[in-house]
């Protein structure tokens, strides 16, 4: 096993089609987002700067989809370059309450962050 850091977080938050309609999904994407990103800040704690970039986009049946790049101060821990410690998968992911979400190791960033501008 190959053991590597990372600063980079590449996520994407879905809602939960049964839970809330998609009127009431963009209403409130922009205050669940932020919501989650504190909690994601809480986790890491006071002292590690938690910085992000998130874009708001619509899935074909027009529900809406959060990508967020995360950059963390404080690197984490990834083993064979893909898989992050499960504590830290596990973190990352439940805290996103309002349906699905998917942390992703970023092998390039910049390639996010052109996805995210794009």
């Amino acid at each position: 096993m190959r053991i590597s850091y990372t600063h980079y977080v590449f996520q994407t938050l879905t809602y939960n089609r049964r839970s809330l309609c998609r009127h009431k999904a963009w209403w409130s994407c922009a205050k669940d987002t932020t919501a989650y990103v504190q909690k994601i800040r809480r986790y890491f704690g006071d002292g590690n700067v938690v910085e992000f970039l998130r874009v708001i986009e619509p899935h074909r049946d027009f529900y809406p989809h959060v990508h967020i790049l995360f950059y963390l101060e404080t690197p984490i821990q990834v083993e064979n370059g893909r898989y992050f410690n499960d504590k830290v998968f596990y973190a990352i992911r439940d805290r996103w309450e309002r349906g699905f979400s998917k942390p992703e190791v970023l092998r390039k960033p910049n390639a996010a962050f052109a996805y995210c501008l794009k």
